[in-house]
């Protein structure tokens, strides 16, 4: 008879296994939202921070940060299909390289307007080829940079070189509609609306499900026969031992509880005795049953002569 309840109890976790797969793999079966664009306010900017790293190739060179800037605007204008970038907050660090070289850290950002990269449909995979790689931006500002050049050359190394973009999904009057939430490439250009559940909304290999934008998503946690996951997103775990360690702890605080109310039940009860007179204290006594010694008439003792028979 317990057969088909093993087999049953076997396909149940196949499935529930199942399920796990596919969120892991980015596929999701029980969703049933689809991507969305993300409303971006037509004034957005995106911004991409840079750092390159200069080498001064004479001694008495001195870095300025508006050298840098119009040779690198020069050749950002000259991407991402238009010449609405700007080139801000150029900033250099100096330092010495192991050799003994003048070098120079320069930290700047790289501003485009982001209705205009839509509008011209730019992708992620542009941004990367064009601006998003070390070797893309020491050739292009070589190629379109006329001073620089001149008193800098760029470390080939590309480790140095640091590139991400800031966050459209916060900027103000980015919005998606209900019950969906914002999704970006911050070193790219997407920004989408999409369900919760595809940013890992259920922790813990949770089973995430949302029906439609009309509903939320929930999550059906995982459990096996020692271990459980509980909360709305399945993000409190919960052991066997820690259930048995709960269930003792119980046990002792209340029969500490118990052992308390009747330490003080027996404490009030004799202070109460006490204060009311009735408090008793043991008393030694003494009875005389030589009938020869009892006076019953005054209720004393006296000795008394022994009857002759």
């Amino acid at each position: 008879m317990k057969t088909p309840v093993i087999y049953w109890k076997l396909f149940v976790l196949l499935v529930s296994l199942g399920k796990v797969y596919s969120q892991t793999t980015n596929n999701f079966p029980l969703v049933n939202v689809n991507d969305s664009s993300a409303g971006i306010d037509v004034g957005t900017q995106k911004t991409y921070t840079t750092r390159v790293r200069l080498i001064a190739t004479t001694p008495s060179s001195t870095f300025v940060p508006s050298v840098f800037q119009n040779d690198a605007v020069n050749f950002y204008q000259q991407t991402l299909g238009g010449s609405y970038a700007a080139v801000t907050g150029v900033v250099g660090t100096s330092g010495t390289s192991s050799t003994g070289q003048l070098i120079v850290d320069v930290v700047y950002n790289v501003l485009y307007s982001f209705t205009a990269m839509q509008n011209v449909g730019i992708t992620d995979n542009q941004v990367t080829t064009e601006i998003g790689t070390y070797q893309a931006v020491i050739d292009g500002i070589n190629d379109f940079g006329t001073t620089l050049k001149n008193f800098y050359v760029f470390e080939t190394d590309s480790s140095v070189f640091v590139f991400s973009g800031s966050s459209i999904c916060s900027a103000p009057g980015t919005n998606c509609t209900a019950n969906t939430v914002c999704n970006e490439t911050l070193s790219g250009v997407t920004v989408m609306c999409i369900s919760a559940c595809k940013k890992g909304y259920c922790q813990n290999n949770g089973t995430c499900e949302q029906a439609s934008s009309a509903t939320g998503p929930t999550c059906t946690c995982l459990s096996t026969a020692d271990v459980w996951f509980l909360g709305t997103t399945c993000q409190t775990r919960v052991e066997l031992w820690m259930v048995i360690v709960a269930a003792v702890l119980g046990f002792l605080l209340i029969l500490a509880a118990i052992i308390l109310a009747c330490c003080c039940y027996v404490t009030k009860r004799r202070k109460k005795e006490k204060e009311s007179g009735l408090y008793l204290t043991s008393e030694k006594t003494t009875t005389y049953t030589n009938k020869g010694y009892l006076d019953t008439e005054h209720g004393q003792i006296t000795k008394v002569d022994a009857v002759p028979r």
